[in-house]
């Protein structure tokens, strides 16, 4: 097994530690990720969990550099060359592999009685029985007069006393098969609920031996970190979520705290996996003219680190943790959490129902956890003579364009109707079809947004981008591509031309969400499967630049055309 040597590093002109929730990674700290690399790379058995997103991560300190997995590597904790554990809790001898096979066996238990041929007995017993339901005779209509009429009375009183004592032989062969029933089902209840209880109770006692340092050499356990963190920021999670203390940036910190090291630099990173070329497709050739969009990009080498993706720290599960965790240290500003200093919008567009603000990039659009202002709360102040003002939709913070405020809740209704796309069947394009908004335009938005490099496209080309998407709870605010459970999202685009910005060139795109999922555009650029191209500057899918450049440039809404400024980054020097 190929080992992994810490390396001593040159330390750059970080005034502090960067924030772990938002930063952009420096030469040395890419040197660190390529030297990990190299040794991700040479191991072909871990590649399947390296696909399926495990998270590696890199603290650079003042006299080493450190590496970490997140969670399990192939069921291990103890891999050569990466940190240990916060806790190690696999020892087969241990509390917690005991108590673990103990719900493990509860498991099969139920796993077995729900399968078993007493449950499917008892559930066609009751079946059979209650399809045997007695039915009383319908009566006849007999002239009270006629000579037959006292034989019929004395017949139906007969009918009805047979029907009782049917009815009730029925009642009691029912009522057996459903306590038979029952009793199975009761079985498989109590063992449920202390399966419940005993994870649990077993999760209580694995949270509590996290005990996780600071920099002050303080100590705390995880159950008491969530507690108090849900206190004093109203969060609702009280309870660790599953995981918690395995993500890297909690286990680089621990060990360098136990070692006595000083933090200078951390990061974390996912390796990107794009999917084979179809067969059959001429992808070794230079002429792509016959290819799909999709086809033509895959072709290409991945660039940079090889398809490496810096990410920041789960909000989950690591804000809490670090929020403790790097008490004691000097750590830099996380910018999306400081004070908007910003007290005016620009209005581009108003009338007795709605206000239409350009708004900057960098500005919440309504409020969120932090007391940062929001568009809407600037709007609020300036006109107090909109007692109802809300938010008729979003933008991300790091969104620039238009956004519309309602004047009345009625107004409301009516923008959200009316920007709410008629369901997709089955995810089928619609590009040069009709469009499957109400009103052919209406409620149509336009955006422009320019890309990490330069897409193997020609200019004009135009296409379709369908992929369901769905949040990535364990890492919020992302989301993810889910081909099972995903909710439909529908991309049309067009490449404009070739932009020269930040020193490079880049693509210039302009797209239109048929469908409004949250952050539907940054993934459908980003993801292999959509044009596999971060936008510049997307700090969650991409990498960090001067801003996100993404715009919303125009919406159509009660018949009126608004555009918000075009930015002055559009400019195209290709074509």
């Amino acid at each position: 097994m190929a080992s992994l040597q810490s390396k001593r590093l040159p330390l750059g002109g970080r005034g502090g530690l960067n924030n772990p929730f938002y930063y952009t990674p420096s030469p040395r700290c890419e040197q660190a990720v390529s030297s990990l690399l190299d040794v991700i790379h040479s191991h072909p058995e871990w590649q399947d969990e390296v696909r399926n997103g495990k998270t590696f991560g890199v603290l650079i300190t003042e006299s080493e550099t450190l590496f970490a997995y997140s969670g399990q590597m192939l069921g291990r904790y103890d891999i050569e060359g990466f940190v240990p554990p916060v806790f190690d809790y696999l020892d087969e001898k241990g509390y917690f592999k005991i108590h673990e096979a103990e719900i493990v066996n509860i498991n099969k238990k139920i796993d077995r009685l729900s399968v078993s041929d007493e449950l499917h007995q008892a559930r066609e017993a009751l079946y059979e029985a209650e399809k045997a339901k007695p039915v009383l005779p319908p009566s006849r209509n007999i002239n009270p007069s006629s000579d037959e009429y006292e034989a019929y009375c004395r017949q139906r009183q007969f009918e009805k006393g047979e029907y009782r004592r049917q009815k009730a032989a029925w009642n009691e062969r029912v009522g057996k098969c459903r306590d038979a029933l029952q009793v199975i089902q009761d079985q498989i209840t109590s063992l449920k609920q202390e399966r419940k209880r005993q994870s649990d109770s077993l999760q209580h006692w694995l949270f509590e031996h996290f005990v996780m340092l600071n920099a002050k050499g303080e100590k705390k356990n995880l159950l008491d970190i969530f507690s108090e963190w849900a206190e004093r920021t109203g969060s609702k999670c009280v309870i660790p979520p599953s995981g918690s203390g395995e993500c890297c940036a909690p286990k680089l910190l621990q060990y360098a705290y136990i070692k006595g090291l000083k933090p200078v630099e951390i990061a974390e990173f996912t390796i990107q996996q794009p999917p084979s070329p179809p067969r059959g497709s001429s992808l070794d050739t230079n002429d792509t003219s016959c290819l799909e969009p999709k086809e033509v990009y895959n072709k290409l080498p991945l660039g940079g680190l090889g398809g490496l993706s810096f990410r920041h720290a789960c909000q989950s599960r690591c804000k809490p943790i670090l929020d403790w965790m790097l008490q004691g240290l000097d750590v830099e500003v996380n910018p999306l959490e400081e004070p908007e200093q910003r007290t005016t919008l620009p209005i581009i567009f108003e009338n007795e129902s709605i206000i239409v603000v350009d708004k900057p990039e960098g500005m919440l659009s309504v409020p969120g956890k932090s007391k940062r202002k929001s568009a809407i709360d600037i709007l609020r102040e300036k006109r107090p003579d909109c007692p109802e003002l809300i938010m008729a939709h979003r933008l991300d913070m790091q969104t620039s364009g238009v956004l519309i405020a309602a004047k009345t809740m009625e107004t409301y209704k009516e923008v959200q109707k009316t920007l709410s796309p008629l369901p997709l069947k089955g995810g089928e394009p619609v590009c040069g079809k009709k469009s499957p908004f109400k009103g052919d335009l209406e409620g149509r938005k336009t955006y422009f947004a320019l890309l990490e490099s330069v897409l193997p496209l020609p200019v004009g080309t135009k296409g379709e981008i369908s992929l369901p998407l769905l949040s990535d709870y364990l890492n919020r605010p992302c989301q993810k591509v889910d081909y099972e459970n995903g909710k439909d999202a529908l991309t049309i685009y067009e490449v404009m031309g070739i932009v020269e910005v930040e020193g490079h060139p880049r693509t210039l795109l302009k797209l239109q969400p048929i469908t409004g999922r949250t952050h539907q555009l940054r993934v459908h650029c980003a993801h292999p499967d959509g044009l596999g191209m971060p936008i510049l500057g997307d700090d969650l899918y991409g990498r960090h630049a001067k801003r996100l450049y993404l715009h919303a440039q125009e919406i159509r809404i009660f018949g009126e055309v608004i555009r918000a400024h075009v930015p002055e980054w559009t400019t195209i020097v290709t074509q």
